[in-house]
């Protein structure tokens, strides 16, 4: 009886630790999480990056997502990028998964007026 308590016990545990780290806004744990809907968020380059201790250069921009709501955002680039270039930027919540260049044209006519 006691042993069947103990491993009651024990899957009770792992599943609330598990439900926890499922919806704990943490990077790693975004970047694998299924249930977080990946969000485009467009911004345009309008200043150089801030480059750090490991040689990657920062940016924390406004952007705007597919809805038109602004948002700041903060991803890394391995190179200063272009000023006036357009990115699309993968996100998860306020964890940057991607970035690609777009051209204006591509950006969601919608929201293309904010730039």
């Amino acid at each position: 009886m006691k042993r069947k308590l103990a491993i009651a016990f024990s899957i009770g545990a792992i599943l609330i630790i598990a439900g926890w780290l499922l919806f704990k806004d943490n990077v790693v744990v975004l970047k694998v999480n299924p249930f977080v809907a990946v969000t485009d968020v467009y911004v345009e380059i309008d200043e150089d990056g801030t480059k750090n201790e490991s040689g990657d250069y920062v940016y924390e921009i406004q952007g705007v997502d597919e809805q038109g709501q602004e948002r700041t955002v903060e991803f890394k680039a391995n190179k200063n990028l272009r000023k006036g270039a357009f990115l699309r930027l993968k996100t998860k919540k306020a964890f940057v998964d991607s970035w690609e260049e777009v051209q204006l044209e591509d950006i969601p006519a919608e929201i293309r007026t904010s730039f």
